[in-house]
This record gives C-alpha cells, structure tokens and sequence, in this order.
C-alpha cells in the first residue's frame, strides 16, 4: 500500500500542497476544503498532517517535503 509521507523539516510553510489538494478533490481553490493540513507549531516549524489520497501535494510542494513512500 502506498502511503503519503511527510517531512515536517523541510516545509516551509507556503500551503501550496492545501491549495493543490482541494483542486483535485472540489476543482476549486479553498483550503478549508483541503485533505491536508499544514500547522506552524511552538519551535517556529511546520507540521503536516495529510490523507493517504491522491498524491498531488508531492507534485506541487517546492521542497520536496513531502513524498510517497
């Protein structure tokens, strides 16, 4: 089973991935549509919390923090 994996220390926190996932699911551009989720948390970073759906936040995230494994 493919799985969409993360890498919380490479995002950088632009939620093109949120905007790329609700354009696949909706066909519109509302990231409160969005499978996935991307919060800052208390050190400064990100955090990615994402569904095991269609992959097309891998494709637009510019570095490459996120990936299937």
């Amino acid at each position: 089973m493919k799985i969409v994996a993360t890498k919380p220390e490479l995002c950088i926190g632009c939620k093109a991935c949120e905007e790329a996932c609700s354009k696949v699911l909706f066909k519109e551009n509302d990231p409160e549509k969005s499978a996935i989720r991307i919060t800052e948390n208390e050190d400064g970073g990100y955090d990615i919390n994402v569904c095991n759906q269609c992959g097309e936040c891998i494709n637009i995230c510019q570095v490459q923090a996120i990936t299937r494994n």
